[in-house]
């Protein structure tokens, strides 16, 4: 989650942790703090801590490890204690949009989850994203995609933000209504490093790019990609670090994506 003119850094190397615990269908999501240093991950059901161990009331969440975007962790602004981990369900599992509050200052730093969980959207796509509002407040967005009323993952023609910010995550969305409908609930969401762009995979119902004002959470001017024949289903999208780039992937609807082997995989790369 970040801006590019935000990163100050770009020499230092990444470590990979070969003795984490998760297992998932689809989505998980981790996060570290400004240092590198893991926090916490999670497939959307059960959040892990730093030292793999299940996080103190950190199971039965009301994610889906077989959402394709099961989960994404947000730092609270400036305060290096308090984490929120947002859900969303499955298509087999239409649990909405929720968030949870974990406080780093429990259990020796490896934290538990506190309070109960909130919803904020009664059912949607399985996909969330979040970007940078900007660099001097640090406050996020963090996107889900559903009807207007946030109640249905059928034809769904809206996006709702949620801005978190130092005083929390504020539960009244900046609603973006676009000017046609998505029945199709799997596919990921990703905004560019600029937080300019906003890309959206839908299964059967294809692939659009969107632009996005970040000082204000709104998603405009969608634009579908011929990215896939109509027996590909689009699933993954990436941005390249400069946002100039974009990267979609499709596959066979002919073909189970839960083989043990993985279907033939497509992918296009579309210029912005």
């Amino acid at each position: 989650v970040g801006s590019e003119m935000c990163i100050r850094d770009r020499t230092n190397t990444v470590s990979a942790l070969t003795d984490g615990e998760l297992i998932t269908a689809e989505g998980c999501t981790s996060i570290s703090d400004v240092n590198g240093n893991l926090i916490l991950y999670t497939d959307g059901t059960t959040i892990y801590n730093a030292a793999h161990a299940v996080m103190e009331n950190g199971s039965n969440l009301l994610g889906d490890e077989s959402s394709t975007q099961s989960a994404i962790a947000i730092p609270k602004p400036n305060d290096p204690n308090i984490y929120y981990v947002f859900t969303v369900g499955s298509n087999s599992n239409p649990t909405g949009l929720n968030y949870y509050t974990v406080d780093l200052t429990f259990n020796g730093g490896l934290g538990k989850v506190v309070g109960s969980s909130t919803n904020l959207v009664t059912n949607c796509a399985e996909k969330i994203s979040a970007v940078l509002k900007d660099c001097l407040t640090g406050n996020i967005w963090v996107i889900a995609f559903s009807n207007e009323a946030g109640t249905s993952a059928a034809n769904m023609t809206t996006f709702h933000a949620f801005e978190v910010s130092t005083t929390g995550v504020n539960t009244t969305a900046v609603k973006s209504t676009l000017d046609f409908s998505i029945s199709d609930f799997s596919g990921n969401l990703k905004f560019s490093p600029d937080s300019s762009k906003l890309a959206s995979a839908n299964g059967t119902d294809g692939l659009f790019i969107a632009d996005f004002n970040a000082s204000i959470g709104e998603v405009s001017n969608p634009v579908f990609l011929e990215t896939q024949s109509p027996s590909d289903i689009s699933y993954g999208v990436e941005f390249s670090p400069n946002s100039q780039l974009l990267y979609a992937t499709t596959y066979l609807s002919s073909i189970n994506p839960d083989d043990v082997n993985g279907p033939p995989i497509n992918l296009s790369l579309i210029h912005i």
